[in-house]
């Protein structure tokens, strides 16, 4: 089991110091997010991280941020303790001790944490499997039962991953002609689509036809596994879907409709819902550069 980086950077540095701020009245949960927080906004200001470095931090402040949020927390109070985390970063400066000291822990946790292979990223019911390997079809992927996937696949080698979905075929069976996705359309619906009735909310829930934005997919491809059958289709969408989906609430769901050929008569569109839960911090650590070739892969955290 790969050691979580949100206790390795858990650290009484540059958060803990802001005493009678924000930091004194949180609870010890919300320490991961104040402290990404505020080196964020430091970063912003004094440039302190390397590209894989940040997208770590990224990858971290995007998953405690879902983490109150699933826990509770509105999007205002969120809001309101990285605005206040961030101030306190600008209002201490380039030079503070405590965020020298809060940076270098960043640094050498990293040191260990980009040697990391894959991990595992979380929605109130599903998971997001991110992975840095350059073996793998899909650099970060959640499963539904019905076998469909959604995620960033590495369509080509040395290009960066791009968004598609996956229904499972069997032998014999032409599968879908098409696939679309759809998801809340902020421009409708600026809030968070989270379902249920009166403010409770039930579980995850897509958004309504309403207020949905469709995806088109464009090409797709027959995925091979195993001994070299087709397992399914996959279908890509332009790049821009990547960052749509980033935008949304990790509370909230989107669907996918899977259009059947229609020569086959009387056959119905198949529907997947997905989770979004935390797909931003899953695709910041698939983004993280690989290590150098003459770096050993660590196993101690394994």
């Amino acid at each position: 089991m790969v050691r979580s980086f949100v206790s390795t950077l858990l650290v009484a540095g540059f958060a803990a110091a802001a005493a009678g701020s924000a930091f004194a009245q949180a609870a010890e949960a919300d320490r991961a997010f104040l402290e990404r927080a505020s080196l964020r906004a430091a970063d912003d200001n004094c440039e302190l991280f390397n590209e894989g470095e940040r997208l770590a931090l990224e990858a971290g402040y995007w998953q405690s941020r879902g983490a109150l949020l699933r826990g509770g927390y509105s999007v205002s109070d969120v809001t309101s303790l990285a605005e206040e985390a961030g101030a306190y970063a600008l209002q201490r400066g380039c030079n503070d001790r405590n965020l020298a000291l809060s940076a270098d822990r960043l640094r050498d946790a990293f040191k260990a944490f980009s040697r990391t292979p894959f991990m595992e990223y979380f929605a109130d019911y599903s998971t997001w499997t991110a992975s840095r390997a350059d073996s793998d079809d899909w650099a970060v992927v959640q499963a539904a039962e019905d076998g469909a996937r959604l995620g960033l696949f590495n369509a080509e080698a040395g290009a960066p991953p791009v968004p598609a979905v996956f229904f499972p075929i069997e032998e014999g069976y032409a599968g879908p002609v098409s696939a679309r996705l759809f998801l809340r359309d902020p421009l409708k619906s600026p809030s968070p689509w989270l379902g249920g009735v009166l403010g409770v909310r039930d579980g995850p829930t897509p958004p309504p036809s309403g207020i949905s934005k469709p995806y088109w997919a464009g090409d797709v491809r027959v995925v091979e596994e195993g001994r070299g059958s087709p397992a399914g289709l996959a279908f890509f969408f332009a790049g821009d879907l990547q960052a749509s989906l980033s935008e949304l609430d990790p509370r909230e769901a989107v669907w996918v409709e899977f259009a059947p050929s229609p020569r086959l008569r009387n056959a119905k569109p198949t529907r997947t819902m997905f989770e979004i839960g935390d797909f931003r911090a899953a695709a910041a650590f698939a983004a993280i550069p690989k290590p150098a070739a003459s770096q050993e892969i660590a196993s101690a955290d394994y």
